[in-house]
């Protein structure tokens, strides 16, 4: 047996043992301390760990936002927002690791039944992917190109056909989900209200980082040109919606280990802004 799947075997031996024990907690707590580098394959799945979105729309349909915590808020305005025929997600954002900073800028749409990402990231390191998917079709079309300060070229680059499965496998976040977190009662640590913020409702959520980043440490180890997943120590996050449970707003702050070139596996923090829009006539790049 290869000394990397002993110590995989070994470690998955320990996370049964002290979930068995003690349940979720320790042995999340062993995974984030003692475990780096490894992909979410042994964490609960994605359904056991969200909530029936079902139940909870039912449960806070009819009722205020201000009656409502902040977790059943944050779901009702996913579930929201998976209903709309059109929203265009725009991303800013700094990652540092080691003193170094590297610009992160990205935008995700659903226009007309079609999906459309870019992700461009700025600095040390610099990529550029973007794609393409048709709601319903099995395959999605992928681009990587060069970047020049926080713009894309993707003159003469190839087009990749990857089935959809292979897609969401490879990024974690699915072609059509616009949050990267997972958000659900089993996730959500601490949550609060800050009252009206320019009209809209502000909240404040911090997340477990194991188990809320179960699909987001895919796509920041594609995005990061990391050659291991990261392994998160803190994420929380502000959000705005109005009273109809439309999404305008997330600034998201992270805190991770993640393997970077020539430094090795590096403390990052992320601090990150997404804004939602549903009327800016956001056109599909081509």
């Amino acid at each position: 047996m290869a000394k990397t799947d002993k110590r995989f075997l070994i470690n998955m031996i320990v996370i049964v043992v002290l979930g068995a024990l003690s349940g979720l907690f320790m042995g999340n707590y062993y995974v984030k301390n003692f475990m780096g580098g490894v992909t979410a394959d042994f964490l609960p799945t994605e359904a056991a760990i969200r909530d029936d979105v079902g139940a909870v729309v039912a449960r806070c349909s009819g009722k205020s936002v201000t009656a409502l915590s902040a977790t059943d808020n944050f779901i009702m305005a996913e579930y929201k927002l998976s209903m709309r025929d059109y929203v265009h997600k725009s991303t800013k954002g700094t990652v540092t690791a080691a003193g170094v900073s590297q610009k992160l800028v990205s935008d995700k749409a659903y226009v007309a039944g079609e999906y459309f990402g870019e992700e461009i990231s700025s600095g040390v390191v610099k990529l550029a992917t973007k794609y393409y998917w048709v709601k319903g079709a099995e395959n999605v079309t992928t681009y990587e190109g060069s970047v020049s300060g926080l713009s894309a070229n993707y003159s003469g680059a190839a087009a990749q056909t990857k089935t959809l499965d292979a897609f969401n496998s490879e990024m974690g976040v699915k072609a059509d989900q616009f949050i990267n977190y997972i958000v659900s009662s089993k996730t959500v640590k601490n949550q609060k209200y800050n009252g009206l913020v320019k009209g809209h409702h502000s909240f404040t959520i911090e997340l477990d980082p194991v188990l809320a980043a179960k699909n987001y440490m895919y796509k920041v180890k594609k995005t990061s040109g990391s050659s291991e997943y990261p392994s998160f120590e803190k994420i929380s996050f502000d959000f705005e919606i109005g009273d109809d449970w439309t999404i305008y707003s997330m600034h998201c702050r992270e805190t991770y280990k993640v393997a970077i070139k020539l430094l090795g596996r590096v403390t990052t923090t992320g601090d990150m802004t997404d804004t939602f829009s549903y009327d800016d006539n956001f056109v599909i790049p081509r």
